[in-house]
């Protein structure tokens, strides 16, 4: 779009070129240029904007980016080693620091909790089935 833009401008200067070099008329050539000058207002007013939709969509990107980062740097952090007789209590306090190192934003931490609870409460009713719903 912005290469576009920039060929409409550049077409109507070398346009606005030639007509000032036909015309002799100076209330001509105060038009030509008024309107001239009209179409760069109205052009530049386009690119801004797409200036602005394309900021959003950087900063949306680099939004999606740490979120990423945050989920590989807590994916690759050592897990704390599990004792085999470990109590329900310790169980639940080990979920609860892995899914805060995932998640910044208590509202994703509580819904990736619920999410781990429902799996697990799955699987230990259901341990021969390989599927596991999730309403």
């Amino acid at each position: 779009m912005a290469e576009a833009a920039r060929s409409e401008l550049d077409e109507a200067i070398l346009d606005v070129q030639r007509r000032l070099d036909q015309a002799h008329d100076p209330a001509k050539l105060e038009a030509l240029l008024r309107d001239s000058v009209e179409q760069h207002r109205l052009l530049l007013n386009e690119l801004t904007a797409e200036l602005e939709l394309e900021k959003r969509d950087c900063e949306d990107h680099k939004e999606s980016l740490r979120e990423l980062q945050q989920i590989s740097h807590a994916l690759t952090k050592p897990l704390e080693p599990l004792a085999s007789n470990a109590a329900p209590s310790e169980l639940l306090r080990m979920m609860v620091r892995v899914t805060e190192g995932v998640f910044t934003e208590k509202r994703l931490c509580v819904q990736l909790r619920f999410l781990l609870e429902h799996l697990l409460n799955a699987l230990w009713d259901t341990p021969s089935h390989p599927y596991a719903y999730i309403v």
